[in-house]
């Protein structure tokens, strides 16, 4: 999927391939996830297992261990093998 991220402190900010823990909407299940910068606040997802009810407009929280370390709204749902989330 593709969206505009926003990172909770600038250390945290991307800038090379991260391994994160990622939710879609409030109830959803925690997803293990790689983020990677997608150009300027943006951030491609890859998940290991395609999350449930992702889509276009809906939030994603990216988080290591209990804390949050950003967020975005989805753009695009991209589907294959790689079950990448472009925000």
């Amino acid at each position: 999927m593709r969206a505009a991220a926003a990172f909770i402190s600038v250390a945290l900010a991307i800038r090379e391939q991260r391994a994160v823990t990622a939710r879609i909407r409030h109830g959803g299940a925690d997803v293990p996830a790689v983020i990677t910068p997608a150009g300027r606040n943006r951030v491609r997802v890859q998940f290991l297992e395609p999350p449930r009810a992702a889509a276009p407009g809906q939030a994603i929280a990216f988080y290591q261990d209990d804390v949050v370390v950003g967020g975005a709204v989805i753009d695009e749902v991209l589907t294959g093998d790689t079950h990448a989330r472009d925000c």
